[in-house]
């Protein structure tokens, strides 16, 4: 269920989160139906000792909040878009594990069989209260190199901590369905003159054209996408990590309220 919550699905047994469904319909969007039965082979992987696929392969015993299960889920949920220049493949891959954890513990108060992974926030806000010291902050950024996945995890989940102290929704890992949502409903809207002019605006991509759209980097679909799911200006604080932003994409969000660039200091385990 929680997994394909946060990719932003409904269908049988798929919760229907308000604050997720709501802004799909406010903006006209499709929420896609998942009415797939997944499978696992809990016996000989094939590769490695986790194999994604439907089914996927694991020599380890299933379990409803095992990181492994849960991780090779993720790879069939993922969108390669989300990741930022330089990232790699693993970066998106475990917010689903993280966020079924956490949904567990709020549900539980347990936290002794979470298993959850680390991430690196001292790491992280050591290197960016550094970067604020240099001649150009962004390019001291970019020089860092922090593009393994638990780097680029570990600012996923910064913003998405902003999100939810800052009120703009209830849960923050829900800005990742939302942003599912506008991925899965652009795929289908670059392909059609119509269909991008009709939709574009509920997309958050107004200011653009088809061709323009299907040519953006990255850094700039995010940008646009995470602006506008939730109505702010995510300018200064992706550019605050390094990441390189076109001035089309910044113009088109200029005009939103600026999302403060605060570091959330938290134990390297405590998204789960």
């Amino acid at each position: 269920n929680l997994p394909h919550v946060l990719a932003g699905f409904q269908g049988d047994g798929i919760d229907d989160v308000p604050e997720i469904h709501d802004f799909a319909a406010t903006n006209g969007l499709t929420i896609d139906t998942l009415d797939i039965v997944k499978h696992m082979n809990a016996d000989q992987a094939t590769c490695g000792y986790g194999c994604s696929g439907n089914p996927y392969d694991a020599y380890w015993n299933f379990n409803p909040i095992g990181h492994g299960d849960i991780h090779e889920l993720g790879h069939g949920l993922e969108r390669g878009r989300f990741r930022y220049t330089g990232q790699v493949g693993h970066t998106s891959t475990n917010p689903y594990s993280y966020y079924s954890k956490s949904r567990f513990y709020a549900d539980t108060g347990n936290s002794n069989d979470l298993g959850c992974q680390s991430l690196p926030y001292q790491t992280l806000f050591e290197t960016v209260q550094a970067s604020q010291t240099s001649d150009d902050p962004a390019q001291y950024m970019r020089d860092a190199a922090l593009t393994n996945w638990n780097y680029g995890a570990g600012i996923n989940l910064q913003i998405m901590m902003g999100v939810q102290d800052l009120g703009l929704l209830d849960n923050g890992y829900h800005l990742l369905a939302r942003q599912h949502i506008i991925e899965r409903n652009f795929n289908r809207a670059i392909k059609n003159d119509d269909l991008w002019a009709e939709q574009k605006d509920g997309l958050g991509f107004g200011d653009f054209t088809r061709d323009a759209a299907r040519n953006l980097t990255n850094n700039d679909f995010n940008l646009l996408a995470l602006s506008h799911a939730i109505d702010r200006d995510m300018t200064d604080y992706l550019e605050r990590w390094g990441f390189e932003l076109s001035g089309a994409a910044k113009a088109s969000v200029a005009d939103k309220i600026d999302f403060p660039t605060d570091f959330y200091i938290s134990g390297d385990r405590d998204h789960c």
